[in-house]
């Protein structure tokens, strides 16, 4: 793995390599339900078999991308509030509204994770490949009620509309409201910390969430 990362540092030093293979729609991921049913019941299951033994209230997302998606399942998963921040604005409203639609459906569904991708988490999963250990009938029957859906429906939308719910925050950087110390129950991100230059700044600011 080692060998091919430098490999592909090595090739962006060629003229025209690194503008062929730009990607861009970079944070584009997140338009995808099923990306976001991924990536967050991956994240879901390696808490869990790290030590995580309730589900956090507030979680705190860096980098969502082009929909506040995975953000969503952290609520279908029993979380009470979601913030998102992102460096500039790439969440598109009308993805969110078509991602929540998704996403409902494949936890309804019970759905298998969608690629197995790395760390390799099947073996921590039920013949479904769905994490029901962690999310069994009864609490989905909770977060999954049609009262609740409505509730996080209406977060969805006037979160897409930039009008903050207490269910969900969408902040960029530059907009950022207050996110007291000690707030956030859950701080995660997912391809994001990559891109960020002041890396010391970043950790000591999220330490303090």
């Amino acid at each position: 793995m080692g060998a091919r990362m430098l490999v592909k540092g090595m090739l962006t030093f060629i003229p025209g390599v690194q503008r062929a293979f730009f990607d861009p729609s970079a944070g584009g991921g997140t338009g995808s339900a099923s990306y976001c049913y991924g990536v967050w019941l991956k994240h879901l299951t390696l808490l869990r078999e790290a030590g995580m033994l309730e589900m956090p209230r507030m979680v705190l997302e860096l980098g969502p991308g082009s929909s506040i998606g995975t953000g969503v399942a952290t609520l279908l998963s029993g979380a009470d509030r979601y913030v998102a921040i992102d460096a500039v604005q790439h969440m598109r409203p009308e993805t969110s509204v078509f991602v929540m639609r998704e996403l409902v459906q494949l936890f309804q569904a019970r759905a298998p994770r969608p690629t197995a991708g790395y760390p390799p988490i099947d073996h921590l999963l039920d013949a479904r490949l769905f994490p029901s250990h962690i999310l069994d009938d009864a609490l989905l029957a909770r977060t999954l009620d049609e009262e609740r859906l409505e509730r996080i429906d209406h977060a969805v939308r006037a979160a897409s509309l930039g009008h903050p719910d207490p269910m969900i925050e969408y902040n960029t950087w530059s907009q950022l409201r207050p996110v007291a110390d000690g707030e956030a129950d859950l701080l995660f991100s997912h391809v994001v910390m990559n891109q960020v230059d002041d890396l010391a700044g970043v950790y000591e600011r999220m330490g303090r969430w």
